[in-house]
């Protein structure tokens, strides 16, 4: 071979792995941007999600403690049901930690329905526990895993460019 014809071969290799390179980087970064997309889309329900659910949590477990409103069966179900139907419509939206969390929730929420009566007073007790599981008084509950997965517990940006 002569070296024109070397020449011209290996341009050629390098030519061809570098448009391989090039598409494979350009598939990534479309990759990435997809991702970004879909991450920026899940986070928008999911503020939704989690803000519904605090508000069922909040205004029926620890406000209706604090303001010291009849606990009995009705509102056992009632939670019960409001948790299943935010479940139903938002649950695919939770991280794996508050779907955790809720789920410890919601199955004290159960027991305090199917083991009550409509009318049937539940002991401030039990109110007590399930506000626990929720409000996390003493460890971490449902409430803590919402803030975090929001980003209430992480530095920002500028809050960490502004201690500088």
């Amino acid at each position: 071979m002569n070296d024109t014809l070397i020449a011209a071969v290996v341009a050629a290799v390098v030519s061809v792995l570098g448009s391989g390179l090039t598409a494979r980087w350009q598939i990534r970064t479309k990759l990435r941007e997809l991702e970004q997309t879909q991450l920026k889309d899940v986070l928008a329900v999911r503020m939704k999600a989690y803000a519904r659910l605090w508000s069922i949590l909040q205004g029926q477990i620890s406000d209706w403690r604090m303001e010291g409103k009849r606990a009995d069966g009705e509102w056992a179900s009632k939670l019960y049901g409001d948790l299943n139907a935010c479940h139903a419509r938002y649950g695919v939206f939770f991280s794996q930690p508050v779907y955790e969390a809720f789920c410890d929730v919601r199955k004290a929420a159960y027991e305090l329905a199917v083991t009550h009566r409509p009318d049937q007073m539940v002991a401030a007790k039990a109110v007590e526990e399930l506000d626990r599981i929720w409000s996390g008084q003493g460890k971490p509950g449902l409430a803590a895993q919402l803030k975090d997965d929001l980003g209430s517990f992480r530095p920002t940006m500028i809050s960490l460019r502004d201690s500088r």
